[in-house]
Parts: structure tokens; C-alpha cells; sequence
């Protein structure tokens, strides 16, 4: 009888076990799929938003103006990401090119 006790036990900690497991896995997956959800939204940018134009390339550099959306800027150096421009007001700083377009 102890022998079946055992089994028994073992059993019972087996099916515990696949239980937890399963339980386990399903709010895994819930968190998965809804943090898939939140991470999936699309965001847009506006046309009218300005856009800075700085001393040097990158973020850490001082904004000397804004330009908004259609403003005309001349190109006087470029680089893999970033455009020197000139400004109608005579500033020059350089800004992202991928906010640049011919039309």
C-alpha cells in the first residue's frame, strides 16, 4: 500500500505540475500578445510640425531655429543622415534629411 501511495503522490505532483505549467503558459502569452497590441499602434506625423535645426549633427547640439513643414531651405553640405542647410533669414544649421523632400 505505501508502494501505491507513492504512485499516487507522483501522480498527483505530476498533474500539479502540468497544471501550473499550463497556467503558466497561458498568462505568458497573454502578456505577450497583449503587449504585441500596444507595441502595434501607428503613429503619424503631423504636416505642420517644425522641424529644428541645429549647430551640429545630432540631438545634443543647441537649436538655433525651427522651420516649419514647406519651408524652402538651401543645401550647402550633406552627410549620410544629416543636411547643412541655409535658412532664407541667412542661419545655417544642419537637420536630418529624411525631413527634406523635392516637392
Amino acid at each position: 500500500m505505501d508502494m501505491n501511495k507513492k504512485h499516487t503522490q507522483k501522480n498527483v505532483n505530476a498533474l500539479v505540475s502540468g497544471r501550473a505549467a499550463l497556467m503558466l503558459t497561458l498568462f505568458v502569452g497573454t502578456m505577450v500578445f497583449t503587449c504585441i497590441n500596444v507595441v502595434a499602434s501607428s503613429l503619424y506625423v503631423a504636416p505642420t510640425a517644425e522641424i529644428a535645426i541645429r549647430r551640429g549633427q545630432g540631438t545634443e547640439y543647441k537649436i538655433v531655429a525651427m522651420v516649419k513643414d514647406g519651408a524652402k531651405v538651401d543645401v550647402i553640405e550633406e552627410n549620410e543622415y544629416y543636411k547643412k542647410v541655409r535658412l532664407a533669414s541667412g542661419k545655417e544649421g544642419w537637420m536630418l534629411g529624411r525631413f527634406l523632400s523635392t516637392d
